[in-house]
């Protein structure tokens, strides 16, 4: 398994939400767009368990019931500072 690391500059430039002069000020939420290979967007069950893919969300969206139920497999958690999960990544298992 391989994660590559994109530094904040990176994620500045291939935002396409705003312009990098704009980018502290102006933050319009686009429903999707991409950085590098990743693909930012709500998650659609029906849609997205049918490919192999990993998933990235808040404990709410990919919960520990959603996470039994569709089947998929903790990668990891990752905690805040409080110990709250800030988000959670998950692989789905279409086969």
């Amino acid at each position: 398994m391989e994660f590559r690391v994109a530094g904040g500059c990176r994620f500045q430039t291939d935002n396409l939400e705003v312009t990098p002069e704009e980018y502290y000020i102006k933050m319009e939420i686009l429903s999707s767009w991409n950085l590098g290979n990743v693909t930012v967007k709500p998650i659609e069950w029906g849609l997205d368990l049918g490919k192999k893919q990993f998933l990235v969300g808040e404990e709410q969206v990919i919960s520990d019931e959603q996470t039994k139920n569709r089947n998929l497999t903790l990668i990891i958690d990752k905690p805040c500072t409080d110990g709250v999960i800030a988000f959670r990544i998950v692989e789905t298992n279409p086969d």
